[in-house]
């Protein structure tokens, strides 16, 4: 819609972008609004078929259980329904699992925002140091 595209042009900084530049990227996303999702619950998905979950290769290593936070009492409802939307909105899924990190609320301005400590996943993690073929860059 117009006022999403104006509230995309209003935080673009002055001078950022040509005048020309910006003619065209209101073109594209009029457009193509269906392809922009300006809420996460209205997202769409690749099809596990086409793109399959993706497996992270790790180390060896002992499965861990971080123990929960407590969470203030005074953001207790605001993350019970933080938790529920994400889950309605597919970002969170109901698991049975060896592993628990830790997760935390930060009351933001607009709400809580809720942060999940994956650091103990990053120092498993096998990381992909290869480097693309240059000549298949274009």
């Amino acid at each position: 819609t117009l006022e999403r595209l104006e509230a995309m042009l209003a935080k673009i900084e002055p001078g950022i972008l040509t005048p020309q530049e910006i003619d065209l990227l209101s073109f594209v996303v009029v457009s193509r609004e269906e392809a922009f999702a300006f809420c996460y619950a209205k997202k769409g998905s690749f099809k596990r078929k086409i793109y399959p979950d993706y497996e992270i290769p790790t180390i060896e290593h002992v499965p861990w259980q971080r123990p929960p936070i407590q969470i203030p009492f005074a953001l207790k409802e605001q993350v019970i329904k933080q938790i529920e939307d994400e889950e309605k909105a597919g970002r969170f899924e109901p698991t049975v699992s060896s592993y628990r990190s830790l997760m935390f609320p930060l009351a933001k301005k607009n709400g809580v925002r809720l942060v999940v400590n994956l650091e103990p996943l990053s120092s498993v993690t096998i990381q992909n140091s290869s480097l693309q073929d240059s000549s298949l860059r274009r």
